[in-house]
C-alpha cells in the first residue's frame, strides 16, 4: 500500500473518521482506524461496537491497500503536521509498518490486519428518506440537551418519530422534569419506521445524536435508511451507522402543551423562576416546532424499559 495525500485533505478526513474511535478498549484492535486506498480513494472509518463512522476523500494511490493504525496517534500525528504539505504513506510489509513521510517529519504506525478489524454492516434495508443538515440542527441541536438519568430507561435517548398525522417529524427528549420537542416536515418515506407503541419512530442515544450532529450539521442533504436494529446516515462522504436503544417511548403527547402559531421568538430559551424551571412551561421556540413544560413524576413512572441495544 502506497499513497500521497496533501495534509489539509487528510486532517478533514481525519476528523471526521475517527470521530467514533473508542478510548482504552480491550479489544486492542478496536482502538485502530481502518485505513482503504484504492483507486483515487482513501477511506478511514472507526467503530466502537455500537457506532461506525466511514469518511473518504480523493488521493493518490500507486498501490491499493488496507490495514489498520492506532486512531488516536493517527489523530496527533496528522494535526502536528504544517498545513499544505504533502504526506506520502508507505507500507513495509516486512514489518508490518505504515511509515508517513511529510517533508523531514517521519512517523512509524504499528499496524494489524484490516480483516480482524470488527467493522458493522451498513443497514441497507428499511425505510429511507432524506433530510437536510439545518433539519438535523432543529430535531437534535436542543433535544440531545435534556435527557434522563433514570437507569434502563428509554428516555435515556432522543425518540425520532413520526407525529401530527404524518405530518411532522419529531425528536423528543425529557429529564423526566422538562421535555423538549422539536419537528420538521415529514420527508417522504418517513412514516415507514418500525412502529414504536402503534408510532412510527426509533429511540437514538445521546451518544448517536451527538456524532450525527457532529458529522452532518453542514451538511445540505443527509440520506437516513431506518430499521429495526440500526440506523444509518449517509452522504458523498461520511457514512455513519448505530445500534438503536430498544424500549418503549412513553405517551408524551397529554402533557405537551400546543403552541399557537403566533408565539414566536428568534431565540430558543428556558423560562427559569430562582434558578428552577417554572410550572407552567411553555413554547419558547419559532412557530409549532418546538415545546417544553415541566412535567413532576409523571414521566419517571412509566416506560421503563431494558435499555439493551441491539447490534
Amino acid at each position: 500500500m502506497k499513497f500521497k495525500i496533501n495534509r489539509d485533505t487528510l486532517a478533514d478526513i481525519v476528523t471526521r473518521g475517527v470521530s467514533s474511535a473508542p478510548k482504552n478498549s480491550p479489544a486492542v484492535i478496536a482502538n485502530n482506524a481502518r485505513i482503504i486506498v484504492q483507486d483515487g480513494t482513501i477511506s478511514i472509518a472507526t467503530t466502537d461496537f455500537e457506532m461506525m463512522v466511514e469518511a473518504t476523500g480523493a488521493c493518490e494511490v500507486e498501490a491499493n491497500g488496507a490495514t489498520t493504525v492506532d486512531a488516536t496517534k493517527l489523530k496527533a500525528v496528522v494535526d502536528r503536521l504544517p498545513k499544505g504539505v504533502d504526506v506520502t504513506f508507505t507500507m513495509d510489509t516486512a514489518k508490518y509498518e505504515l511509515i508517513a513521510k511529510a517533508g523531514r517529519s517521519r512517523t512509524t504506525f504499528p499496524t494489524l490486519a484490516a480483516e480482524d478489524w470488527p467493522a458493522r454492516d451498513y443497514a441497507m434495508d428499511g425505510a429511507q428518506f432524506a433530510l437536510e443538515g439545518s433539519d438535523l440542527v432543529r430535531l437534535f441541536g436542543h433535544t440531545a440537551q435534556a435527557l434522563s438519568t433514570v437507569p434502563n430507561s428509554p428516555m435515556q435517548g432522543v425518540f425520532l418519530h413520526v407525529a401530527d398525522d404524518g405530518k411532522r417529524l419529531a425528536a423528543v427528549g425529557t429529564t423526566g422534569t422538562i421535555l423538549f420537542k422539536a419537528t420538521v416536515p415529514a420527508p417522504d418515506g418517513a412514516d415507514d419506521m418500525p412502529m414504536n407503541d402503534n408510532r412510527p419512530g426509533v429511540i437514538l442515544s445521546a451518544e448517536t445524536v451527538n456524532a450525527v450532529l457532529r458529522l452532518y450539521r453542514s451538511a445540505d442533504v443527509v440520506n437516513v435508511i431506518v430499521n429495526a436494529n440500526s440506523i444509518f446516515f449517509y452522504t458523498d462522504t461520511t457514512r455513519f451507522c448505530s445500534s438503536l436503544l430498544v424500549g418503549t417511548y412513553p405517551n408524551y403527547l397529554p402533557l405537551v402543551s400546543n403552541p399557537g402559531g403566533r408565539e414566536r421568538c428568534r431565540e430558543s430559551r428556558i423560562v427559569r423562576q430562582h434558578g428552577r424551571p417554572a410550572r407552567n412551561l411553555r413554547v419558547e421556540g419559532i412557530g409549532p416546532s418546538l415545546a417544553v413544560r415541566r412535567f413532576g413524576r409523571w414521566f419517571r413512572d412509566r416506560g421503563r424499559q431494558p435499555d439493551r441495544r441491539q447490534r
